[in-house]
């Protein structure tokens, strides 16, 4: 598919344009690519969600240009480019998008692959484990007769929600760990025939902790586990988080949501007893965990059974073992349901 200029301007945005603005263009456009201009419709560089995400874990800012997170090393073709010559490209790097430029680099149009990019309806192998065991101790008395993951945000359960994200990505088998009030969850999910999909469960004797119950697994699991806490609202991109796992060779992947805390005091920096500066009220960043994993087999498979373990002591643990760990920085939306004022911020902007 070939889209002329004109065709292309949703998908460009001005060179002093911000990393939030490029976001914006991601998350609307259906081709999942912004184009970078400059003046006189000069192409200076390409941005996918890729780029998006290094520049967040390089320390870079939603605020900050977007010329700190494009890639100005792009392959493009020329006016006399044939679709052949276009096509090889594409396959050989495999890219899914080419631009066509001129001598002094102005965009005349941009070639799409017809195999990528645009939205499919495609199954994947991946099973999925919601963690639904929890007491809901700080949303107390919500949770004396309702399980946290059943109460609901603007009339749908949150473990509902969670739910059918994952079967829009393509994911069909489910378990869901159970304890606290286990029997109204099964009652109210089955197994999984009112939504098209399969899902068994994991029965908590006691507390196992955030990853214990990863022990109450089947053995035959081929295919890297999509754990997620069922307690927590997102807009994550579940099919980008599980391509990020796949391409980095990954043993387990976690998702970072980014949160800025700024101190109430000015910070002073020292070197010994000599004062260097002074930053009045400065804003910290940091990644902070968002509740969201992917787990090969391998490591599955070294999990003790019915033995007590947090999500940090499986990560510190596996760290120990030289298993690749990686951080999948986080853009989208992320609310912890676990207080009752984030409860009600849900309700307000969840929709």
């Amino acid at each position: 598919m070939f889209l002329t200029d004109e065709n292309c301007r949703n998908y460009k945005l001005p060179l002093n344009s911000s990393i939030k603005e490029a976001i914006e263009v991601l998350e609307r456009e259906e081709l999942k690519v912004v184009l970078i201009m400059d003046k006189g419709n000069v192409l200076k560089g390409i941005v996918y969600d890729g780029d998006i995400r290094r520049s967040l874990l390089n320390g870079f800012n939603l605020s900050d240009r977007i010329d700190k997170a494009m890639r100005s090393n792009f392959l493009k073709a020329s006016q006399v480019s044939s679709n052949e010559e276009i096509a090889k490209m594409m396959r050989d790097n495999p890219i899914y998008h080419v631009p066509v430029l001129t001598k002094e680099n102005i965009l005349i149009g941009l070639h799409v692959s017809n195999d990528g990019n645009l939205k499919k309806s495609f199954n994947l192998h991946n099973p999925v484990l919601l963690m639904a065991g929890g007491r809901g101790k700080r949303l107390m008395p919500l949770t004396e007769n309702c399980p946290k993951p059943l109460i609901k945000i603007n009339g749908k359960p949150l473990l509902e929600i969670i739910l059918e994200q994952c079967i829009n990505a393509g994911l069909r088998k489910f378990y869901i760990s159970v304890h606290y009030l286990s029997q109204k969850i099964i009652d109210y999910f089955g197994n999984g025939d009112k939504w098209g999909v399969k899902i068994q469960y994991l029965h908590e004797d006691k507390p196992l902790g955030t990853a214990g119950a990863l022990s109450l697994l089947p053995k035959e699991i081929d295919f890297p586990l999509l754990t997620i806490n069922g307690d927590i609202l997102t807009k994550i991109n579940l099919t980008q988080f599980i391509n990020f796992h796949q391409n980095n060779n990954a043993d387990i992947c976690l998702s970072g949501s980014e949160f800025f805390y700024e101190s109430p005091y000015g910070v002073i920096e020292v070197d010994g007893i000599d004062f260097k500066s002074i930053t009045e009220k400065p804003s910290f960043k940091h990644f902070i965990n968002a509740g969201i994993y992917l787990i090969s087999p391998s490591v599955l498979k070294k999990i003790k059974s019915n033995i007590y373990m947090d999500m940090p002591d499986l990560l510190n643990k596996s760290l120990l073992d030289d298993s690749k760990i990686v951080v999948y920085p986080m853009y989208e939306y992320w609310l912890d349901i676990g207080r009752v004022d984030n409860l009600n911020k849900a309700n307000l902007e969840w929709d």
